[in-house]
């Protein structure tokens, strides 16, 4: 009868071992979710910053297109008289007025605009130098009068 017991006493001890080793996998098991959904949390937070901030961006880029939209307007009646007015070449006003000034031609202020003081200007500079009188900067009438541009 004692090997009865003993064979019982196995059988029972491990049924034992395999509900520790089950218990223990378990725990192991609870705790690598508990992990892992701490670490959706994190992550779910984060995904929530960068939403934020590129919504934010997104909002600056909207407004600097705004701005770049309003310039080139403004700037389209300059681009366009650069194509079709007395200005052909590169150059701003500005710097065709201080040019015409450093090379005597022109007294006026240098303010960008171009008035009869600056197309007189032009038209003098260009008799002066032998170029053709039509009153355009151009390149012939810009590369001389660049000349004139660093004195």
């Amino acid at each position: 009868m004692p090997l009865r017991f003993i064979i019982v006493g196995l059988v029972v001890a491990g049924l034992a071992g395999c509900s520790t080793t089950k218990m223990s996998q378990i725990d192991f098991l609870e705790s690598r979710i508990g992990q892992l959904e701490r670490q959706i949390k994190d992550q779910d937070s984060e995904i929530g910053a960068l939403e934020r901030e590129a919504d934010y961006l997104k909002k600056e880029l909207d407004v600097r297109n705004a701005e770049v939209v309003r310039l080139k307007k403004s700037l389209a009646p300059v681009a366009e008289e650069k194509k079709t007015g007395i200005i052909r070449v590169d150059a701003s006003t500005q710097d065709i007025q201080r040019a015409l000034k450093n090379a005597g031609y022109y007294d006026g202020v240098v303010d960008g605009k171009i008035g009869e003081k600056t197309k007189n200007a032009i038209i003098e500079f260009q008799k002066a130098k032998g170029i053709k009188v039509d009153g355009i900067v151009g390149k012939e009438t810009w590369a001389q009068l660049s000349e004139s541009l660093g004195k």
